[in-house]
Parts: C-alpha cells; sequence; structure tokens
C-alpha cells in the first residue's frame, strides 16, 4: 500500500513538472520587440496570429531607441532593406543575445556588413557569395520542432519568386555553436546554410529574405493551407526561440560606436 502511495506521488509529480513545461513552452513573452523595413511585413502578421503584443519599429533610429530603453523577451527582425550604417543596431543584438536575449532575425546586412561580430555570434559564418535572385531553402532532414511546431510547414519554394530587391542569400557556414537547420543547396550542406541555430536555441539566423516569397504579387503557399508559407516559418522561429531558456535584457550600446554615419543604405 506504501509503495503505491509512493509511485503515485511520483507520477503526480511528474504530472506537474511536464504541465509546467508544456506551459513555459507556450507561454506568452511580454515584451517584444519588432523592426520591420519589409514590403509584405511577414513577421508582424505571424506576430499578430501567434497573439503576442509587440512594439513595433520601422527605422533603425527608433529601434534603437526603444532597445535600449526596456528589457526584452524576444526581438525579432525583418530587415530585407536598410543597413544601420551607425552599427548601433548590430552592436546591441551582439550584446542582447551574449547576455542571454532570445533573437530571430532575416537581414541583408549579412552581405553588407558580413564580417561583423555578430554573425559569429549567431552561428553563422560567410561562406559564399551573396545571391542576387530568390532561390528556394531546403529544412533539413530529421526530427525537428521547429518545423512541426505549432505548425508543419513546408520548404520555401522561392524559385521564380518576384524579385524586390538587390540582393538575395547569404550561404553560410557553422561558426562556434551554431548548427544548420535549413541550406540552399542540399548537395553541400556545409557551406550552404541558410538558417542558423545556436545559443542554446535562443537565437535564429536567416541567411534569406523571407519577403522573397511572393510570385506574381501573391504570397507563395506551397502547402495551400490560406497562410503564406513565410509567415509559417515566422511564426515556428518565434515560438522556438520563445520556448528556450533565454532571459529578459536590456542591452547596452558601447560608449564610443564607429559607424559610417548618414542616411541607411537601402537594398534595392
Amino acid at each position: 500500500m506504501a509503495l503505491i502511495k509512493k509511485t503515485s506521488k511520483i507520477l503526480a509529480i511528474f504530472a506537474i513538472l511536464f504541465f509546467m513545461m508544456i506551459n513555459m513552452a507556450g507561454c506568452k513573452p511580454k515584451a517584444v520587440l519588432l523592426y520591420d523595413d519589409s514590403l509584405y511585413h511577414f513577421a508582424a502578421e505571424a506576430l499578430d496570429r501567434l497573439n503576442y503584443a509587440y512594439t513595433a519599429t520601422s527605422d533603425w533610429t527608433t529601434f534603437n531607441d526603444a532597445f535600449q530603453a526596456s528589457e526584452w523577451d524576444i526581438v525579432v527582425v525583418d530587415n530585407p532593406n536598410r543597413a544601420d550604417t551607425t552599427l548601433v543596431a548590430e552592436a546591441l543584438m551582439y550584446d542582447y543575445i551574449t547576455k542571454g536575449g532570445r533573437l530571430a532575425i532575416s537581414s541583408w546586412m549579412l552581405s553588407w556588413d558580413w564580417d561583423n561580430a555578430l554573425w559569429n555570434a549567431l552561428g553563422y559564418a560567410h561562406a559564399g557569395p551573396t545571391e542576387y535572385s530568390p532561390r528556394p531553402v531546403y529544412k533539413t532532414k530529421g526530427p525537428n520542432r521547429l518545423w512541426t511546431s505549432p505548425l508543419a510547414i513546408p520548404d520555401l519554394n522561392f524559385a521564380g519568386a518576384d524579385d524586390n530587391y538587390g540582393t538575395n542569400c547569404y550561404p553560410g557556414s557553422v561558426f562556434g555553436d551554431g548548427e544548420i537547420l535549413a541550406v540552399f543547396d542540399k548537395s553541400s550542406p556545409e557551406t550552404m546554410g541558410a538558417l542558423f541555430v545556436a545559443n542554446d536555441d535562443r537565437t535564429i539566423l536567416n541567411a534569406f529574405k523571407f519577403d522573397d516569397g511572393i510570385k506574381g504579387g501573391v504570397p507563395i503557399d506551397e502547402d495551400v493551407d490560406g497562410l503564406a508559407d513565410s509567415v509559417e516559418w515566422w511564426i515556428n522561429e518565434i515560438r522556438y526561440i520563445n520556448a528556450s531558456c533565454g532571459k529578459s535584457v536590456m542591452p547596452v550600446a558601447p560608449a564610443v560606436q564607429s559607424g559610417l554615419g548618414g542616411t541607411p543604405v537601402a537594398d534595392n
């Protein structure tokens, strides 16, 4: 009888812990910061569909000011268009993730400022020439919750997509604790990485533009579920980093930042 009671208590404890884990993975972050200079606002739609409240910014000055003014649970950067010539945004993101912050980012600054320390900190090393037309992005084989939670998502078939920008893809290889979970070319996965997870699953770097997920002015929807594939990828990425053991962080920029100054450079 005593053994049965002891076993029941253990099972009850495991049930409570399991319930707590599920809730932690699915709980809403309280402070989310979005940078979005895209044409189609796929990341913003993903946050809306997740029902996450967020602070939206669309220029680097506003983003940098907001970033330094508060602690943030998650930062999402959808940056196909303008580079921050002051380099402050990259410095803040670097400080944020090294202190435990959660970041999901797609940025053409991988090409414009390819040797910035931020990219290595996100598990990425520049490996191939910048590409100037959209191309497909393939998920790596094997089970991974990034591809199934909360949505079962397809590869990104961007072949023949509308091309609204000067650059499109920035193939990379692994740096540090980075892991490649999607590639541009299955025959050369080590140097054709397209999506990098690092920092104990707190960060995701996309080496391509989600805005390329448009064909003939219509969002690409390969799985025909009524939701743009680019939105689906953002939803899963944001949920993925939200489930990690990150911290709420208010980043600090260096006292002196050697930037180029002037108006942000556009990729068009």
